[in-house]
């Protein structure tokens, strides 16, 4: 009888440290929702900073120069998905251009693996296929204070 209810004790402990573990990994758009940014020093603008503005299922992407000029704004759609053990933000409908007043379809649906931290989000970007005049890369932003 002892065995038997270490052994089923045992289980529960094993599946409920399985379930807590799930719930830490599962993310979602909801995990995710606010504004991201970075500082960096890009080979095509130099010094810039890129935010990343997530809401409900949209974003919104901007790079500024160091003076504060739009440099490329893009806004569409966005979920997250579980592509064997890496989670990937799906960009669809992506509008872009130099500014928000003029943007245009891009066609491009992108699909960008990604890692959150306690404050952080790790992007990795143009791993899902080759673009022109675009390197795959990995880029860390950190959670704005609003």
């Amino acid at each position: 009888m002892k065995k038997c209810l270490f052994a089923l004790l045992a289980a529960l402990a094993l599946s409920l440290l399985g379930a807590s573990s799930a719930v830490a990994q599962s993310t979602t758009t909801a995990d995710l929702q606010g504004k991201w940014t970075l500082k960096k020093n890009s080979d095509r603008w130099g010094e810039v900073t890129q935010t990343l503005e997530l809401k409900d299922d949209a974003f919104t992407y901007r790079v500024q120069s160091k003076q504060g000029d739009s440099l490329l704004f893009a806004k569409g759609k966005v979920k997250v998905e579980k592509v064997g053990a890496f989670k990937v933000l799906k960009l669809t409908g992506i509008e872009g251009g130099y500014s928000e007043g003029n943007l245009e379809a891009t066609n491009d649906d992108r699909d960008v693996l990604f890692v959150r931290g306690w404050n952080t989000l790790t992007l990795g970007l143009n791993f899902d296929r080759e673009r022109d005049g675009e390197q795959a890369e990995a880029d860390t932003y950190t959670k704005a204070k609003n």
